[in-house]
Formats: C-alpha cells, structure tokens, sequence
C-alpha cells in the first residue's frame, strides 16, 4: 500500500493521513502490533464494559472503533 495521493480521498482524512509516517501503512500497522496486543492485554477484563460517562464509550467499543476504522482504512 502506498501512501493516497491527495484527490483520493476526502479533503476531512487529511489530518489522519498526515499522521501516518512512512508510505506503507501496512507495515506501520504491522509493526504495532505486538505493542498495542500487549497495551489492551493489561486491562483487566472486567474494565472492558467501563466508560467515563453515561452515553461515552466503553473500552471495548473503543477496540471496536478502531479495528472498523482501519478496516475502512486499509481499503
């Protein structure tokens, strides 16, 4: 994968993109891995359900979101 050439995509990904280091994000991603397993690992499970607020997140819709969102990233 190679870094999207502006035009690509919308004018409002431009400050994620921007973010990314590199032009292959694949291996970005494939580098964090470990990293990220490891950082979410530590959270002990029955926080997984916890959200700062009523109506805000919880842990595991935050997972959630992030994994959709490179998803639609990664096409």
């Amino acid at each position: 994968m190679i870094r999207p050439v502006k035009g690509d995509y919308s004018p409002y990904y431009e400050g994620y993109i921007s973010k990314v280091e590199g032009e292959n994000g694949i291996v970005i991603l494939k580098s964090q891995l470990s990293s990220t397993i490891k950082y979410f690992d530590e959270i002990p499970e029955d926080k997984g359900t916890y959200s700062y607020a009523i109506g805000k997140w919880s842990i595991k819709e935050l997972i959630g979101h992030i994994i959709d969102t490179e998803r639609v990233f990664a096409y």
